[in-house]
């Protein structure tokens, strides 16, 4: 959570879980709010842990 905050703003952040209490479609919520897949996120996100390492 820490890195989608970081990443996008706290804003898009309060904006994810609130449409998640709308809509429990993660993968729909997800692409809606930040503009990409999860999966692809996840690549994103390991890539950058594994550098930071």
């Amino acid at each position: 959570m820490d890195y989608l905050i970081t990443k996008y703003g706290r804003g898009k952040f309060l904006n994810y879980v609130k449409s998640l209490m709308r809509d429990n479609d993660h993968a729909r919520v997800f692409i809606d709010v930040y503009s990409l897949d999860y999966k692809t996120f996840l690549i994103e996100f390991r890539s950058r842990v594994s550098n930071n390492s």
